[in-house]
């Protein structure tokens, strides 16, 4: 079947948009550039990952938006440990496309659940998770 390996394929076409942004950025050195790639970690939300513009999406944002201070959803320990998650790019290395995968895959596994629910609780457990982990995937990129 043509979904065998679907597990293992890139998370497209946001890892090679990230890419290029990301070479363009190698490129010509204008930090202004980063701003894209750093948009590209908005993977890290579920319902980019599971790319739909319904299902609870707008108030999923609201909701963090109205709550990522008073959840204290930036939490250092938590982004420590989700800094501990992901395979740091290489060093020697211009390629970006496997840490947005590695994202994107977090990112549905974690995140489906507010797609359908809009309870607190449900949203503050998926939020802990996945916004730490965006901002250690902007961290790893820098």
């Amino acid at each position: 079947s043509m979904y065998d390996d679907f597990e293992e394929m890139p998370f497209q076409p946001i890892d090679n948009l990230g890419q290029y942004w990301y070479q363009s950025f190698l490129q010509s050195g204008q930090p202004q550039l980063l701003g894209f790639v750093f948009h590209t970690t908005d993977l890290l939300q579920p319902h980019h990952t599971w790319t739909t513009s319904a299902l609870n999406h707008s108030s999923w944002e609201s909701w963090v938006k109205d709550y990522y201070d008073q959840e204290d959803l930036n939490n250092l320990q938590l982004v420590r440990s989700a800094m501990a998650t992901f395979t740091p790019i290489a060093k020697n290395s211009q390629d970006i496309r496997p840490l947005l995968t590695q994202g994107g895959a977090f990112s549905y596994a974690q995140g489906g659940i507010v797609l359908n629910s809009q309870d607190h609780y449900d949203r503050l457990t998926t939020a802990k998770q996945v916004i730490p982990h965006a901002i250690a995937m902007v961290v790893h990129l820098l």
